[in-house]
């Protein structure tokens, strides 16, 4: 018809370059590889594309890698459409700039598998904490903003041993605000214990929001092992100690307690701790009536014993009331004194 006779072509046409009668050759013989090579060496990018779609995955794959090394340079676009399409989101996270770290964040929501993404938004989040810290350093205006923004991140991903890192920064940034504020009649003792509720707040509302699970509180350790054992949430477990200590020096032992099974059974504190955690966890046990060890006249924040020459104080400084002689373990509160302090936890 001349409708067909309208649409008839040469495959090889006479006006053709010779590039297009070699692809034209290849084609012919179902030579798909040399027919991308020769596209590429031209850079006819979308030709070859398309021509290493019919050649199979691996040919594509390949097709796809010589097109994005040539043009991400030119077109940062395909920087960011590269690492989607090879699945190497890490390298976005890794070395976008962070004044698009929303962006980045939105990647890894929209392209990241579950299994990934609480590791890529822990990777930004450590990028953010760490030019945060430059800022600091530096008395940069954006260490807050970095910093902010690196809690955020922490929290998607469900990080409490990043989260608790930058939130005992926090607790000393407010307990010296709360001392600035209230000026020269200020008490230190008072706003460190205000700046502690407000963190063991955060914990707790993190860990109730997340259903977050300790791995460390799994299973037991042994003794010998725990005394060497790195503990990812060391931090975390002082300020239970601490929290702890606090409470029991109000008289609320049995919340003590609570506290106190947060915490791993065979962890004894952070290197250069203050408090004697193996004694103190022991005593607040015998005080709630939970264990059945001898008595210890030792406060949870002193290794000293009450029989020094040396009054004893508590873990937060102050005058801790002497400890009374020793009484039967059924009574809950024979190992601690009468509260010794006039704030009451908010």
């Amino acid at each position: 018809s001349e409708a067909l006779k309208s649409n008839t072509f040469l495959i090889y046409p006479a006006d053709e370059s010779e590039t297009d009668r070699l692809v034209t050759k290849a084609l012919v013989v179902g030579d798909f590889e040399s027919a991308v090579s020769l596209c590429l060496s031209s850079d006819r990018f979308a030709d070859a594309i398309l021509l290493a779609a019919r050649g199979g995955p691996d040919l594509l794959a390949r097709t796809q890698k010589a097109y994005f090394e040539r043009c991400t340079t030119s077109l940062p676009y395909l920087r960011l459409f590269q690492s989607i399409v090879t699945n190497d989101l890490a390298d976005i996270v890794q070395n976008a700039d962070l004044r698009d770290w929303q962006e980045i964040f939105v990647v890894l929501c929209t392209f990241s598998s579950k299994e990934d993404f609480s590791n890529l938004a822990e990777q930004l989040g450590s990028r953010l904490e760490f030019q945060g810290r430059i800022a600091k350093s530096s008395e940069g205006a954006d260490a807050h903003y970095f910093r902010k923004n690196a809690m955020l991140t922490y929290l998607a991903a469900g990080r409490l041993e990043r989260l608790v890192n930058i939130w005992v920064d926090e607790l000393a940034e407010a307990e010296s605000r709360v001392v600035e504020e209230q000026g020269s009649g200020a008490s230190s003792y008072s706003a460190h214990v205000l700046a502690l509720q407000e963190f063991i707040e955060k914990v707790t509302v993190f860990r109730a929001a997340t259903k977050y699970t300790d791995p460390d509180l799994e299973g037991a350790t042994a003794a010998a092992d725990a005394s060497i054992r790195a503990y990812k949430l060391a931090n975390l477990y002082d300020r239970y100690f601490e929290y702890a200590d606090f409470l029991a020096t109000q008289g609320l032992v049995k919340n003590a307690v609570e506290f106190l099974k947060l915490t791993p059974v065979g962890y004894s504190g952070a290197s250069g701790s203050r408090f004697d955690l193996s004694i103190g966890r022991e005593r607040l046990l015998v005080a709630a009536g939970v264990s059945n060890a001898t008595t210890s006249s030792v406060s949870l924040g002193s290794s000293a014993p009450v029989a020094q020459a040396v009054e004893p104080r508590g873990a937060y400084g102050q005058p801790a009331a002497r400890a009374a002689p020793l009484v039967p373990v059924s009574n809950p509160y024979g190992t601690y004194a009468a509260p010794v302090h006039s704030q009451v936890v908010p």
